[in-house]
């Protein structure tokens, strides 16, 4: 293996030109339904084979047709984007997951990752259980405005 470490700017070139055969990427979500050009070729920058979602986000007009399993991973999003209830956006979802873990296009993947924050004891209303993840847009959702500092 030859290993080429690039910044993000070239990266992204060379996803835009299809010449990555494989990255390193950091999937950690939730829920499909909140985040899913993780895991649904929705755009290029999808991160993997970004040449299904630049023919997704163009209309086809560009990169290359899904076919087999991805083909049928954009049907389950169609789904999950109709879908009248949670239950049947999780059932979609799920099925989306399945396909990811039945082909092996992301290395590894085993949810989402713990992630480390530390607050000083001298802070207040700091929740103890929070979830990191993007769709949350890291702490937001822990109401950092309620923080305060103990006298």
């Amino acid at each position: 293996m030859d290993v080429k470490v690039v910044d993000k700017g070239t990266h992204q070139e060379l996803k835009y030109s299809n010449k990555i055969p494989a990255t390193t990427e950091n999937i950690s979500l939730v829920n499909l339904a909140f985040r899913p050009d993780t895991l649904v070729p929705l755009r290029v920058l999808t991160p993997w084979f970004g040449h299904y979602g630049l023919y997704t986000s163009s209309n086809g007009k560009e990169g290359v047709k899904p076919e087999g399993d991805v083909a049928l991973i954009l049907d389950y999003w169609n789904k999950v984007k109709s879908s009248p209830s949670k239950e049947e956006i999780n059932k979609w979802s799920n099925e989306i997951i399945k396909l990811h873990q039945k082909n092996q296009w992301i290395i590894g993947y085993a949810g989402p990752t713990p992630k480390l924050v530390v607050a000083s004891n001298k802070m207040g209303n700091v929740p103890k259980d929070l979830v990191h993840a993007d769709e949350f847009r890291t702490l937001g959702h822990g109401h950092p405005s309620q923080f305060y500092i103990k006298p």
